[in-house]
This record gives C-alpha cells, sequence and structure tokens, in this order.
C-alpha cells in the first residue's frame, strides 16, 4: 500500500488538529492515524523486548534484581512489551501507567502472534536469561496464551493503570524495587518530572534503584528524513510550544546537562548516566551554523547532539 510522505510541519499540523478534540475522540482517531500513515503500522516487539533486558542486566549491576520483585514503569504507551519483558526476566508484580489510556489490546495480541510466529528469535534477544528455567517456564505459557486481556494481566502480574498520575501513585512506601520507563521522560514537562522523581523516593525500597532510558533526540526527525534529530532545537519555548505543544508532540527538549541538573534538584542519587555517542548528521548540522535559540545556543555541540542516554539512580 502506498503511503504518502508527511513532513514534520504536516504532521504536527495533524497532531495540533487531532489533539483539539475531546479527549475519547482525540485518542481514537489518533490512534486510527498511527495505524495506517503513522508509527503503528509495522508491529514488532523487539526494540521493547531488548529495553526490558537492558534495564534488568542495568539493575543487576547494581545490585538490584528483578526475581521476585515488584517494578514501576511509567509510561505504558500502546503496547505491553516492557511489561512483558520484565515479567519474563523474572519481576513478580508490574505496576504500568500512563497519564491518559493509550493501550491497544489488538496490538498486544499482534506482538503475541508475532512471539508465536518465531519463539527462537525473539528469546534470543534476552541473553543468558533465556536459559534459566524460571524464564523458559514463563515464555512457554506467553506462547500458549490464547485468552482476553484481562487474563493476561492476571497471568503476567501486569496492572495497568490509567489515566494515572505518577506523581501520586497508589502504591504502599516502600513497596517498589525499581522505577523504570523507555523513552518517556523527555515528554514530560521539567516541573512533572520533578514530581515524578520524588514520588519515586517515597515508593522505592532503600535498595530499589531507577532505570530510565532517554531519548533526547527530535522525533519528528525520525519520520522525516529531511531534518536532523537537532532540528527543534532552533525555536525558542514559545514557538516550540506552537509547534508541539499537545499531548501527541511534546518534547521538554531537555539536553543531557539540564537532565542531570534536574534530577540533582529532585534529591536523585545519579549512579550512572550514560549517553550514547553524539549523532553524526546532528554534529554536522550544528558546525555548519544550524541557527540555535537562545537557550542551546551556549551548550557544546557534542551536549546539543546526544541522541540517548541510560539512566541509573538512587
Amino acid at each position: 500500500m502506498w503511503i504518502p510522505r508527511v513532513t514534520w510541519r504536516q504532521k504536527g499540523a495533524i497532531q495540533r488538529a487531532v489533539a483539539y478534540l475531546p479527549a475519547p475522540i482525540g485518542g481514537r482517531l489518533y490512534y486510527a492515524l498511527q495505524r495506517t500513515v503513522g508509527g503503528l503500522r509495522l508491529v514488532d516487539p523487539e526494540d521493547r523486548f531488548r529495553a526490558a533486558h537492558e534495564m534488568a542486566q542495568r539493575l543487576e549491576a547494581h545490585g538490584c534484581s528483578l526475581v521476585g520483585g515488584t517494578v514501576f514503569e511509567l509510561g505504558t504507551g500502546w503496547r505491553l512489551n516492557v511489561p512483558l519483558g520484565l515479567w519474563l526476566l523474572g519481576a513478580r508484580r508490574v505496576v504500568t501507567v500512563d497519564i491518559h489510556r493509550y493501550l491497544r489490546l489488538a496490538l498486544v495480541q499482534k506482538d503475541l502472534a508475532a512471539l508465536r510466529a518465531a519463539p527462537e528469535r525473539f528469546a534470543s534477544l534476552f541473553g543468558r536469561s533465556a536459559t534459566s528455567a524460571g524464564f523458559r517456564r514463563r515464555f512457554d505459557q506467553l506462547l500458549a496464551f490464547r485468552g482476553t486481556g484481562a487474563d493476561l494481566l492476571r497471568l503476567t502480574g501486569i496492572e495497568y493503570l490509567a489515566p494515572a498520575d505518577a506523581a501520586r501513585l497508589p502504591l504502599a512506601d516502600q513497596s517498589v524495587d525499581a522505577h523504570v520507563s523507555f523513552t518517556v521522560l523527555e515528554h514530560v514537562p521539567p516541573d512533572t518530572l520533578t514530581a515524578i522523581f520524588r514520588e519515586a523516593q517515597r515508593v522505592l525500597r532503600p535498595q530499589g534503584r531507577l532505570v530510565h532510558c532517554i531519548d533526547f533526540s527530535d522525533h519528528s526527525a525520525h519520520s522525516d528524513p529531511s531534518i536532523t534529530l537537532v532540528n527543534f532545537l532552533q525555536y525558542d519555548d514559545a514557538a516550540w510550544a506552537r509547534l508541539a505543544g499537545n499531548r501527541f508532540a511534546f518534547h521538554n527538549r531537555l539536553r543531557v546537562d539540564e537532565f542531570k541538573a534536574l534530577l540533582d534538584a529532585s534529591g536523585v542519587t545519579t549512579i550512572v548516566l550514560e549517553p550514547s555517542e553524539p549523532d553524526g548528521r546532528s554534529m554536522a548540522a550544528l558546525k555548519a551554523g544550524l541557527p540555535l535559540a537562545a537557550r542551546f545556543r551556549g551548550k557544546p555541540a557534542q551536549v546539543n547532539a546526544v541522541q540517548q542516554a541510560w539512566l541509573v539512580g538512587r
């Protein structure tokens, strides 16, 4: 099927228009657009399963095991692959929340069908963990599963809460072993991030850890190759709010140094904040004189061009 190429400006205009609609209608329309011409056309659980494995490895490297533990995930999204991956790796309970209700059972069923079609390919994403008896038992249960969404949540110990406020969780003090997310924190306003991290301090056990992957890139560049991952750094906050100040496109544009300062101010002790190598195409654009808003102008190109980072904190 031919899919028209949409520029980042056209995509932004569509997102703004849909965001003006009442939430239930706008949400359904946005999902339909994502499924037909957007990022949900091709469904593959691989990236989120890899993320779950990476979270587990980073937790283990810092003395925190998933096995038998309780995990809180911020930002469920349309699918359940991070919680499912964490369950496969031994978590007893995964509480996953969204500020809006996005989860779609149809996509979860497609992911399970993909799993059944190539089980060894997906098991291999979990490395040596896939050889354990506990993993194989749960993996076989997932392959055999044919029930409802509610049945799947019961089987896997996953609790989906939406709409929910991650800064005011219905969880007891010191009841969580790990506080995680995958490419979510960049979509949260800084003041809200501070409140979320302070709530994390309440719900995490003394030896608990935060493990988050942050995507610092301009997400429009993922679908529009005409721009770089730092394209949005050209705009001041007012102009950016006009272009992307809606629930489908919001990006806080925090750079890795600003994010570290926010963690410090929130009381999070940063164990590791591991940025990726600066994106080469972005570095070239910055060195060629890409005009930057005042907020970003004084930063080294190496800071502005960081695409992603993993945080481990306590």
